[in-house]
C-alpha cells in the first residue's frame, strides 16, 4: 500500500470521527422575504411606528409600506455580507441562531426571518 493511499484514509477517517465536521456542514440558510410585500407587514409596521412615535390614534399605511420596502431591499446585500463571513462563525452560534429564530417564528413571537435578523442574533453571541 503506498503512503498516498495511507494518507487519504488517515484523513478521511480523520472527519469521521464523532465531534468533527467542516465548518461548511451548516449551509447558509435561504430566507423568503414575501412577508415584506404582504399586508401583515404593512400594518403591522404601520402600527409599531405609531406605537414607538405615541401617534397611537393615526397609523399611516404609506409608512409601514415604506418600512417593509426598505427590509425587503436591504435582504440581497444583507444575504452577501452574511455569506462572506459564514464561514467564520462558529457552528454552534449558526445553530443556535437559526434554531432560535425558527422557533420564534414557529411560535408566533416574529413573522419572518431574515439576514438582518440573523447577524444580530450571530453579533450577540459572539460578544458574549
Amino acid at each position: 500500500m503506498s503512503q498516498g493511499w495511507r494518507m487519504k484514509k488517515i484523513l478521511i477517517l480523520g472527519f469521521l470521527l464523532p465531534g468533527l465536521q467542516p465548518l461548511s456542514a451548516q449551509p447558509l440558510p435561504s430566507y423568503d422575504l414575501s412577508y415584506y410585500d404582504s399586508p401583515q407587514c404593512i400594518k403591522e409596521k404601520a402600527n409599531s411606528f405609531a406605537k414607538n412615535t405615541l401617534i397611537l390614534d393615526k397609523t399611516d399605511e404609506a409608512v409601514g409600506k415604506s418600512i417593509c420596502q426598505v427590509a425587503k431591499a436591504a435582504g440581497p446585500s444583507s444575504h452577501e455580507d452574511m455569506a462572506k463571513r459564514w464561514e467564520t462563525i462558529p457552528s454552534e452560534i449558526r445553530s443556535k441562531c437559526i434554531n432560535t429564530l425558527e422557533n420564534d417564528r414557529k411560535t408566533g413571537r416574529i413573522p419572518t426571518m431574515d439576514y438582518v435578523m440573523l447577524g444580530t442574533c450571530i453579533d450577540y453571541l459572539m460578544k458574549k
